[in-house]
């Protein structure tokens, strides 16, 4: 077995590190984080909680995995703390839950999370570093990029095309076949029936732009 940290010490982190140490195939050694975020702690719920610069000097990247639980509040952080991870070239492995259906011709890049009740239907593609929360339904011949937040009960249609960076808030429903620009935020139980363009929140049914968050990006109160 391949040992495992969980980058966070949220609650999302831990239970990221649950869902790694039952029902994975790697060993979970504990917990990392940037040193002004630890504050003098040593252990998170049992499990020790290094520094990754720590981490760094003590275990090898060919025998260490590291997977980054970096939640939504600032989309941007974790496309940041991703690629840091992988600059150091340790693996970034994906978690697909035994509860979620995947189809066999779905492609995954690295860092994915697919949680249980979640389906995935046939010919989706995802980037890397992206969270598909429980009972989300991707339909079929989906492309998604990298690093966006599907909140539990989202649905994707047939032949969507999903940029980078984006919100999808509970319950929210795209129609198939629909574009959505990069850091698009939409907003829980709002309905999609066209594109949507970069950097702007979509609210509503259907859903209409609401504002313009280029500055930020992405960013979850």
């Amino acid at each position: 077995m391949k040992s495992i940290f969980i980058f966070g010490d949220t609650d999302y982190a831990l239970l990221v590190g649950g869902y790694f140490e039952r029902d994975s195939n790697y060993t979970l050694l504990g917990y990392t984080l940037d040193s002004e975020y630890l504050a003098g702690r040593e252990s998170l719920e049992g499990y020790p909680i290094l520094t990754f610069e720590e981490l760094e000097r003590r275990y090898l990247p060919e025998g260490t995995a590291v997977f980054s639980a970096i939640g939504y509040r600032k989309m941007r952080s974790r496309k940041i703390v991703y690629e840091r991870i992988d600059q150091k070239g340790f693996e970034l492995p994906n978690f697909v839950s035994d509860h979620a259906f995947v189809d066999p011709s779905a492609e995954l890049g690295r860092n994915n999370i697919i949680m249980p009740g979640v389906v995935v239907e046939q010919n989706v593609s995802f980037g890397d570093n992206n969270i598909v929360w429980s009972n989300t339904t991707i339909c079929h011949d989906t492309k998604i990029g990298s690093h966006n937040f599907f909140a539990a009960n989202s649905t994707l249609g047939g032949g969507c095309i999903v940029g980078d960076l984006s919100f999808f808030g509970f319950s929210s429903t795209i129609m198939q076949g629909t574009a959505l620009g990069d850091e698009s935020l939409i907003a829980a139980m709002s309905y999609v029936n066209e594109d949507t363009r970069s950097m702007w929140q979509y609210r509503g049914i259907p859903a209409r732009e609401y504002s313009c968050h280029i500055e930020t990006g992405v960013e979850i109160d």
